[in-house]
């Protein structure tokens, strides 16, 4: 199973850097980044198959409610949802897919980005992801 999923990472590195690297268009590479996604988020959704109540929303009452605070609810979530280690590569996927769900040839709107800010901040993305790993490494 970590096997699995350590593979399916790197699917997402895979398709990163064929569209960095000129290899891929950015539509095949939306078209690709966001399929692999969304086998991400089904499969992650999974967990809630072995939970005996909803502890995700029990946590989301609990910081509304102010009986947590926002940095109990992160780290109790994380947790949760078994992310505590690899929290900055899904930070890494969201972002870009939230830049693929956004990307257009022609923006129209301030929200949309075109080809051109599409390959920068997924350089970007990348780029912090990878000093968040390599920062993580030196301060074991």
């Amino acid at each position: 199973m970590i096997a699995d999923i350590e593979l399916h990472n790197k699917s997402f590195i895979d398709t990163i850097e064929l569209f960095l690297n000129h290899q891929i268009e950015p539509d095949e590479f939306c078209d690709r980044f966001v399929k692999l996604w969304i086998i991400s988020r089904d499969e992650h959704l999974k967990i809630k198959e072995t939970w005996d109540r909803p502890y995700d929303r029990e946590l989301i009452s609990a910081k509304l409610e102010g009986m947590i605070t926002s940095e109990e609810f992160n780290k109790k979530y994380l947790a949760l949802w078994g992310m505590e280690e690899k929290i900055n590569f899904h930070n890494m996927i969201d972002d870009i897919h939230s830049l693929c769900m956004s990307s257009s040839d022609e923006p129209e709107s301030d929200w949309e980005v075109d080809r051109n800010a599409l390959f920068l901040e997924v350089t970007l993305a990348l780029r912090a992801y990878q000093s968040s790993e390599a920062l993580k490494a030196i301060n074991k």
